[in-house]
């Protein structure tokens, strides 16, 4: 798979033949329960995130933000001086919300995560505010990081198929973040 793997609609058919082929090695390593859910997600989520990308506010995304896809000034005082985020192999258009969920809920603990999300999240969509964007509210804005977070079980299946080893402490990550979010409430409207 090759550039903007979260182009929806082209990727979920590639996504589709590798979740099959996932479910099928974990089967014996993950509770019925789980497997329920993974289940669940990939049936009714491409549904949800196609009819999410209909709608306004979307933006580039990196599809890959963590810390060490950033380079941080020496001098943090200085105002001219600035975080550089690269790597961007995956990057292309979706919901900001997609980056953040990368950089809090998948590389972060359940313990500092509790502490920062909503704050950072706050702070995002501030800025958004400030910025101009006047189409867009607080519960759109965290729905669409809810949102994200489903998501990036596919992700945990993209770096299962090109053999990334910790791909399985990042499920127990997203599947942390979706329960503690109540993530699935999203697909059972």
């Amino acid at each position: 798979m090759v550039g903007n793997f979260f182009k929806v609609e082209e990727n979920l058919k590639w996504i589709n033949k590798q979740q099959e082929r996932f479910l099928a090695h974990i089967k014996e390593k993950i509770s019925n329960k789980r497997e329920k859910l993974l289940r669940t997600v990939f049936s009714i989520y491409p549904q949800i995130a196609t009819e999410r990308f209909k709608r306004k506010n979307i933006t580039l995304v990196h599809n890959d933000a963590h810390v060490q896809n950033f380079s941080f000034p020496k001098d943090s005082e200085n105002q001219k001086s600035k975080a550089i985020l690269f790597d961007w192999d995956f990057w292309g258009s979706g919901i900001g919300c997609q980056d953040l969920v990368s950089m809090i809920g998948f590389w972060q603990y359940p313990d500092y995560r509790h502490l920062i999300e909503k704050d950072l999240i706050k702070h995002y969509f501030n800025l958004l505010l400030k910025y101009g964007v006047k189409t867009y509210s607080w519960d759109e804005c965290w729905y669409d990081y809810k949102l994200s977070a489903l998501l990036n079980l596919y992700r945990i299946i993209r770096r299962w198929t090109v053999n990334i080893k910790n791909w399985w402490f990042d499920l127990e990550r997203i599947l942390l973040v979706i329960r503690d979010l109540n993530c699935m409430e999203l697909l059972e409207s």
